[in-house]
C-alpha cells in the first residue's frame, strides 16, 4: 500500500504532531508514505527517509513538474490525503483545492484525516469546500459541527473521530525529560500567543498584546511565579511573542523559546503552572495534562473543543477582554471540576482516524 500525505508541516506544533502520528502508525502497518512538502517546511531536514517514507520537495518543482508529480501520485498512491487542521476556512485554507482536484481528475483517490471546517462566508470557499468533500473517498472530522456539515455533503465517506493529537498526548507520559536547565525546577507562567492580524487586524491585535502585557505581572505576583516563558507554537507567532516579551518590565524574568521539537514543546506545556494559549493544540495539550489553561479563542474551532470536553471556560476574543478577573474565574471553575475529563476515552476514539484510514485503503 502507498499513500501520499499532505499538510501544513514543518511550522506548527499541532500539525507536526499529526504528521508524526500518521507516519508512525502507517509505517508500522507497512504502508509506504510519500510525504509531500508543499510549503517548504524543510521536511527532509526534520524527518529521516526510509524504505517506507519518501519525501518530495513539491514546493520546489516547476508548474509542469508539479502536474506530472500529481499524475504520478494519482496513479501510484492508493490514497492522497491531507492530515490534520482546520483545512476549510475563509482565512487559512481551501482544502488544497487545485492539487486535490487535479489528483481526482487524474483518477486518484483523495481524503482528509482529522480535519475541521472553519467559519466561511466567501462563496468561492464554500463552493470549493463542497466540491472537495463531495468527491472525497474518506474524511474524518474532529468536531461534531464539522462532521454534521461534511455528512450533509458526503454521508457515505464522512466519519466523526476525536482529534488525532489526543493519541500522541496519551502516549507521551514524559517519555523524555527534555527540559533544559533554564526551565527546570522553576514555577512559570507559559504564554503562547497567536498572530491574529488576519482575524482581527493590526489595531485589535495590538490591543490584545497590551492586555497580556498588563496581565502577566499581575498573574506572576498573584500566583508567586518565578518567570514567564513564551513558547510560539507556529513560526508565524515568534514575532508577536517576542514583541510582548520585550514590552515587559525589565525586572520580570522572561525568555522566548523557539525550539520547534514537539516533544520538547509538550514537556514545556506539561510542566507549566499557568498556561495562556492562543492556539488550539496548545489548549488541547494544556487541558490534557491538567494545567491551568487560559485559552484565547479567535475561532469557533476552539469553542468546539471546549464544548467537546464539557468545560466551557475560556476567553473568547470576539467578545471578552483578557483580564485578571476573567483568568481567575477560569482557574476557579477548574478547581470546582473534580470529575475526570475522560481523556482515556477520547484517546481511544482518536485512534479511529487510523482505523478508518486503513479500512479505506483496503476498500
Amino acid at each position: 500500500m502507498i499513500v501520499s500525505l499532505w499538510g501544513y508541516y514543518g511550522f506548527n506544533y499541532g500539525d507536526d504532531i499529526m504528521m508524526k502520528v500518521l507516519i508512525e502508525e502507517l509505517t508500522k502497518k507497512k504502508v509506504k508514505v510519500i510525504l509531500v512538502d508543499s510549503h517548504n517546511g524543510k521536511l527532509k531536514d526534520m524527518m529521516t527517509e526510509s524504505e517506507n517514507l519518501e519525501i518530495i520537495d513539491f514546493f520546489n518543482l516547476t508548474k509542469g513538474q508539479k502536474i506530472r508529480m500529481l499524475y504520478r501520485l494519482a496513479r501510484t498512491a492508493h490514497l492522497n490525503f491531507w492530515g490534520g487542521g482546520t483545512v476549510f476556512t475563509d482565512v487559512d485554507g481551501d482544502g488544497n483545492f487545485k492539487s486535490f482536484l487535479l489528483l481526482k481528475l487524474f483518477g486518484g483517490k483523495i481524503g482528509y484525516i482529522s480535519v475541521g471546517i472553519g467559519d466561511m462566508k466567501k462563496i468561492s470557499r464554500k463552493l470549493k469546500t463542497n466540491i472537495l468533500i463531495k468527491v472525497s473517498d474518506i474524511i474524518t472530522l474532529r468536531d461534531k459541527v464539522s462532521y454534521s456539515l461534511s455528512k450533509n455533503i458526503n454521508s457515505k465517506n464522512s466519519f466523526y473521530c476525536e482529534d488525532i493529537t489526543y493519541y500522541y498526548f496519551n502516549s507521551f507520559k514524559s517519555k523524555i525529560n527534555c527540559i533544559d536547565n533554564k526551565v527546570k525546577n522553576q514555577s512559570y507562567l507559559l504564554v503562547s500567543i497567536r498572530n491574529l492580524v488576519k482575524y482581527f487586524g493590526v489595531e485589535k491585535e495590538t490591543e490584545f498584546s497590551e492586555q497580556i502585557t498588563q496581565l502577566i505581572p499581575k498573574l506572576m505576583e498573584r500566583y508567586n511565579l518565578n518567570r514567564v516563558i513564551f513558547l510560539p507554537l507556529d513560526i508565524k507567532d515568534i514575532e508577536i511573542n517576542e514583541k510582548i516579551r520585550q514590552s515587559l518590565d525589565k525586572s520580570i524574568n522572561a525568555i522566548c523559546l523557539t525550539n520547534q521539537n514537539i516533544d520538547y514543546m509538550t514537556e514545556i506545556i506539561k510542566n507549566a503552572d499557568i498556561y495562556i494559549s492562543g492556539r488550539l493544540h496548545g489548549s488541547v495539550a494544556g487541558e490534557f495534562f491538567g494545567v491551568n489553561t487560559i485559552s484565547l479563542s479567535y475561532s469557533n474551532k476552539i469553542n468546539y473543543f471546549y464544548d467537546s470536553i464539557q468545560f466551557p471556560y475560556f476567553i473568547d476574543l470576539r467578545n471578552d477582554n483578557i483580564t485578571l478577573e476573567n483568568v481567575e474565574n477560569i482557574i476557579n471553575k477548574r478547581r470546582e471540576k473534580h470529575e475526570s475529563l475522560f481523556w482515556e476515552k477520547y484517546s481511544k476514539n482518536s485512534y479511529n482516524n487510523i482505523i478508518y484510514l486503513l479500512d479505506s485503503l483496503k476498500g
